[in-house]
């Protein structure tokens, strides 16, 4: 329904718990045999994540996605429409993008158990 063009207020009127959506997508990301943002670069995210200089961040991730399957670039693409509308709303459903990063962030990333 997000991407048939329905109204955001006739979709807040037929599913009054929009959280639904971001449990479902939790639960789908959890199934992953290999998360979102693939295990095997897991260091190489967490050190994205500690440089300082924005630019130099940037560029990093930007090299960091490319390393992904198409497949994985597509659903992270979907994934971040989906969730700029979530936080569109943010008025009526309370989730800012800091809630999202608590609610969706532990589910795109994680090393599996042999590594």
């Amino acid at each position: 329904a997000l991407d048939a063009g329905v109204p955001n207020k006739q979709l807040r009127a037929q599913f009054k718990n929009l959280h639904i959506f971001t449990a479902v997508i939790k639960a789908y990301l959890r199934e992953l045999k290999d998360p979102l943002l693939c295990s095997k670069y897991s260091n190489l995210w967490v050190e994205a994540d500690g440089v300082k200089e924005r630019s130099k961040q940037v560029e990093l991730i930007k090299e960091l996605l490319a390393k992904l399957p198409e497949a994985n670039r597509t659903n992270i693409g979907y994934l971040v429409q989906f969730l700029s509308k979530l936080v569109a709303e943010k008025d009526h459903n309370l989730m800012t993008t800091a809630n999202l990063v608590i609610v969706i962030g532990p589910n795109l990333l994680w090393k599996k158990d042999s590594e």
